[in-house]
């Protein structure tokens, strides 16, 4: 029994550091301004941040336009973090059902 449930730890928490790698660039973006302004003092970081954002930010841009009004739109707005939080827990899930193949190995039979 121990078996099943260490080969689903290891699921688990390969996917956890997939979305917990995917946060940096997604948290990354949606602070691009700030970063590329108070920290480099510099108008090329925060253009390069500004052309940046949007397409690392793609995910859940998307999954909000075409949820309509069934997801509040203001999320990006009131509270950037969830923002960037909702957009790693995309692409970290993309990324391992993408790479779980390589990354876990053929233990499929």
């Amino acid at each position: 029994m121990a078996r099943p449930v260490k080969e689903s730890a290891k699921y688990v928490i390969t996917l956890l550091a997939f979305v917990v790698i995917a946060y940096v660039p997604s948290w990354c973006a949606v602070y691009s301004y700030w970063i590329g302004g108070h920290v480099f003092h510099s108008v090329r970081a925060v253009r390069i941040g500004d052309a940046l954002g949007p397409v690392v930010l793609f995910p859940i841009r998307t999954l909000l336009e075409f949820s309509g009004d069934g997801v509040d739109q203001t999320t990006r707005f009131t509270d950037p973090k969830l923002y960037a939080w909702m957009n790693a827990a995309l692409v970290g899930i993309l990324a391992y059902v993408v790479c779980r193949r390589w990354i876990i190995g053929g233990t499929q039979k």
